[in-house]
Parts: C-alpha cells; structure tokens; sequence
C-alpha cells in the first residue's frame, strides 16, 4: 500500500510541475519519504545506461543510441523522454 501510495504522490507532483513547467527532484524526494524502499520493489531491465551531468547529456545518449542500434538493436523511447534506450537483446 505504501508503494502504491508513493507512486500516485509521485505522478501527481510530476503532473503539477508539467503544468507550472518546471521539473524537479521533488516528485521522487516524496516517493522516498512514503516509502523508503521503493527502489528496490520497483523492477528495472536486467541493463541500464544511465548519463548524468550538467552538459552534453543529449550529444552523449545520441552517441550511444547510434552504437547501439548497429550492435545491440536498441532503440530510443522520444514518446516519454529523449535520453531514454531500450534494448531488444542482452547487450555485452
């Protein structure tokens, strides 16, 4: 019940910056606060890449989304996010 309730609390404080236009940090900061282990109930794939920092996120996903495509069939979710990959297949 705690995790459902952490993410309604997260999808309601993402829809309400969608609307003021801003996105926050807030949103998963509530998450762990309803229910601290929410990240280890939350299934992932079995790989993730994930690229951080604060320049050339875009130019780097961009990069990887090409290398992956030729190599491991993968492709990139734009419907919900533009640095977002999935994978067809396990990659090495």
């Amino acid at each position: 019940m705690r995790m459902f309730l952490a993410i309604v609390a997260c999808k309601l404080l993402r829809f309400a910056g969608k609307l003021v236009g801003k996105g926050s940090s807030l949103p998963g900061k509530y998450a762990l606060k309803l229910c601290p282990d929410i990240l280890r109930r939350v299934t992932l794939p079995p790989r993730v890449v994930a690229v951080t920092g604060s320049n050339g996120k875009t130019s780097t996903v961009e990069m990887i989304a090409a290398i992956l495509r030729r190599t491991a069939s993968a492709w990139s979710t734009m419907k919900r996010a533009p640095t977002r990959l999935r994978a067809s297949r396990p990659w090495c």
